[in-house]
């Protein structure tokens, strides 16, 4: 596996995660009526999921695995590979989302 191919796409996303940070109105009400910003923030939330699938992807080529065919099917396959890594980033995501406003 290639390890700089995987933290590149990492520092990727990090960057993108400020971006959408960036960007994000302080209220809903404003986010509503920001199009812009809802531009900026659905682009940036679906360049982070490429990059997760593309890291997802990555994985699953050097494991001896049949390869995924679909985005869902590549988390599947990370969880078939090692359950509890994935269990634990669930868990991880989880307690972040609950802690937001």
């Amino acid at each position: 596996m290639d390890k700089l191919v995987l933290e590149k796409k990492v520092d990727s996303i990090l960057r993108t995660i400020q971006r959408v940070e960036t960007h994000t109105p302080a209220t809903l009400d404003v986010f509503l009526k920001d199009i812009d910003a809802q531009d900026i923030i659905v682009l940036n939330l679906t360049r982070i999921i490429q990059s997760c699938v593309d890291i997802a992807m990555h994985i699953t080529a050097n494991a001896n695995i049949e390869t995924p065919q679909t985005m869902s099917e590549s988390f599947n396959a990370l969880h078939k590979l090692n359950p509890e890594s994935v269990r634990s980033l669930r868990h991880r995501t989880q307690a972040i989302d609950s802690s937001r406003v």
